[in-house]
């Protein structure tokens, strides 16, 4: 987590919410929306994904369509992730070379081991939470997340990595 933000005025825990996820890849977007859902489920919050109300390949960002799945499902509160910054690098790692003895003679022989490169993206991620009934912005939180080859398999760990959420944020255990 690298920032926080919180209104003072905003004291409550939501007790139902809708979670949405800005992406364009719709398996991300279910697999993300189904992990925050059972996150916060676990914690008392009644949640359900964006995808089950939203339209499909329609932006999830769409004031209309999420005021109209809130009401649907008469939530107090909606979840908004979106990525704001990506950034993408490749680190090599050469090989090695070693020598082992063989034989009576005790010749040595040499081996190498071939160099690698990963790939790993830097993922800047914004998470906002509004009240449904008055709208405003109530919490935002702001974290920085490596991944590696897939952002699939990244989800749950990234979702975990929220702890400001369960731990003093608005959906705190008493």
């Amino acid at each position: 987590m690298t920032a926080e933000w919180r209104a003072p005025a905003y004291t409550v825990t939501p007790r139902k919410a809708l979670v949405i996820l800005a992406a364009p890849r719709p398996t991300l977007t279910r697999l993300f929306e189904d992990e925050f859902d059972r996150q916060l489920n676990a914690r008392g919050v009644e949640a359900v994904p964006g995808y089950s109300l939203l339209p499909p390949g329609g932006p999830a960002d769409d004031k209309d369509e999420i005021a109209a799945g809130v009401e649907r499902i008469q939530a107090d509160a909606f979840f908004i992730t979106r990525l704001v910054d990506r950034k993408s690098y490749e680190t090599y790692y050469p090989g090695s070379v070693y020598s082992t003895q063989s034989g009576r003679l005790g010749r040595r022989e040499y081996q190498a081991t071939p160099g690698y490169v990963v790939q790993e993206s830097i993922l800047h991620v914004e998470t906002q939470l509004y009240d449904a009934t008055t709208e405003p912005l109530a919490w935002s939180v702001m974290t920085e997340t490596r991944v590696g080859s897939s952002m699939e398999s990244e989800v749950k760990t990234f979702v975990k990595v929220m702890k400001s959420l369960t731990e003093k944020g608005p959906v705190a255990k008493p």
